[in-house]
């Protein structure tokens, strides 16, 4: 605080060249009650001497701002939320563990078509004075080169972008390929950046050794959702795991022999099943509770044989909704048909239509307190399954802003540069870490997770209202429905 009562806060430090100081300040908008006198220069009182760091004496000299700082620790702190390099033309900035990300503009990669001009807009998201390169609908190329990557570390290539759509994912359905490479590589989602609300599709993934990265990439289309392109990002591969175990991924069918190994559960089998198992179509007997343990881990048809009710190995209602009960698709666009798979006698096939819904009330009886539940859409897909590669776009109920992405067919991996690619630290799953995955399931159908939800302590009834969509309206005829299992997490 001055004597006048006002407040002062240094911003910077830089030395004159008799020159003229030409600057200008860009504050965030969170001080929205700040009462600001104006931007005051005094000279500094004792000379400042930068301390000098080797590991990053490259990164400061190349700086395009004046970097003050008294330590290691804060010169760090500096890095950690990012500075311009090079003429504001590129940003480098460190992750959370201290690794070296490396962000190229367009404006310094792109390589200009001969038959235009690139136009550029500037945009409050973006990194770069220069803006966002407009691809107009069309192709374009660009070469990248950093040698400011750690050595021995996985990277990911992203293009960074300004998306027309808004979500944590969106779908963008790019084609692109490395110059010299005839195989084109697609990638169908992008995700959001929570930092500046641009999206980040990943391209490649590589491991460096310390040198010089030159890549020259070919966007053979400029993707269905593109705004405008803000530039090249290279960042480390985040580990992403699974979230579903290996035991989730097997079908809950089981018998008796294979559940003997969990005796404590069923010698305190709880007595509230009675009002279940008379909703059963057949008359369920038994005498020991080690006979009504076979009874309900094996599994029973209720609700007029439209639904399937088991208990798993800890004592948890797991239920199987038939197609008939749960998928809403107009008359002429589907078909139900007999089936020996389904233990429900018959599935439903789409005949025609690029969407279907998926609506059932959940009632309390067939819910365990307190468990969050994972529906499983269990399908079966044609033959030709190019109509399937794209992921379908998932709504819940009638609200348009809570969507997510599915697929019913392994996704496209994330192409990798180099021989000496370290396959330790090469993660399939970060490209697709906002997505739900298919996998094949023991009795032969596939499933892919559609949705959660959490039971309350005193059940209640659960309204499922999901709509799955093809993102630019391919046919989903000949799919193939079993319907939705829903199963503890």
């Amino acid at each position: 605080m001055r004597e006048d009562g006002w407040f002062i806060v240094p911003l910077y430090h830089f030395t004159t060249q008799h020159a003229t100081a030409d600057l200008q300040f860009e504050f965030d908008n969170r001080y929205y009650k700040l009462l600001v006198a104006g931007i005051e220069f005094q000279p500094s009182e004792e000379k400042v001497e930068l301390p000098v760091f080797e590991e990053y004496k490259y990164i400061i000299d190349a700086a395009s701002q004046s970097l003050l700082y008294r330590s290691l620790q804060e010169l760090k702190q500096i890095l950690s939320k990012g500075i311009h390099l090079n003429g504001y033309k590129t940003w480098f900035s460190l992750n959370e563990k201290g690794q070296h990300c490396h962000m190229i503009s367009i404006k310094d990669c792109l390589i200009p078509n001969k038959d235009s001009t690139p136009q550029y807009e500037s945009h409050c998201r973006s990194r770069f004075p220069s803006g966002l390169y407009q691809t107009n609908y069309k192709g374009f190329t660009t070469h990248v080169k950093t040698q400011l990557l750690f050595p021995s570390i996985t990277y990911t290539v992203n293009l960074v972008y300004d998306s027309y759509s808004s979500g944590d994912q969106v779908y963008i359905d790019l084609k692109y390929r490395l110059r010299g490479e005839a195989t084109t590589s697609v990638v169908y989602l992008a995700y959001q950046r929570q930092d500046d609300w641009l999206h980040m599709a990943e391209l490649y993934q590589f491991t460096s050794d310390g040198s010089i990265v030159d890549l020259e990439i070919i966007f053979e289309n400029s993707g269905t959702d593109i705004n405008g392109v803000e530039g090249i990002m290279f960042q480390p591969v985040e580990i992403v795991e699974d979230d579903v175990s290996k035991d989730d991924k097997v079908e809950n069918i089981q018998t008796i022999s294979d559940s003997e190994s969990d005796p404590y559960w069923e010698q305190n089998l709880p007595n509230d099943y009675e009002e279940i198992l008379n909703l059963s179509k057949d008359s369920l007997m038994w005498t020991t509770k080690k006979e009504l343990y076979s009874i309900l881990i094996r599994g029973f048809l209720i609700d007029n044989g439209q639904q399937w009710f088991t208990v798993d190995k800890h004592g948890k209602n797991c239920l199987m909704l038939s197609a008939k009960a749960t998928c809403t698709v107009d008359n002429k666009n589907s078909a139900c048909q007999s089936s020996h798979e389904s233990r429900f006698g018959e599935v439903l096939v789409i005949t025609a239509g690029d969407e279907f819904e998926l609506v059932n009330e959940i009632k309390p009886e067939v819910q365990s307190a307190d468990t969050t539940y994972a529906s499983y859409f269990v399908y079966k897909l044609p033959q030709d399954q190019s109509t399937f590669e794209d992921p379908l776009k998932v709504n819940n109920g009638n609200d348009s802003w809570n969507t997510w992405f599915v697929y019913l067919v392994s996704p496209p991996s994330t192409p990798v540069i180099g021989p000496k690619f370290d396959e330790n630290s090469y993660n399939p799953l970060n490209r697709h870490k906002l997505s739900s995955l298919p996998w094949q399931r023991s009795d032969g159908w596939m499933e892919v997770k559609v949705w959660e939800f959490q039971t309350k302590k005193t059940p209640e009834t659960v309204s499922m209202n999901l709509k799955l969509k093809h993102p630019v309206k391919k046919d989903l005829s000949e799919l193939i429905i079993h319907g939705i299992e829903l199963r503890p997490i």
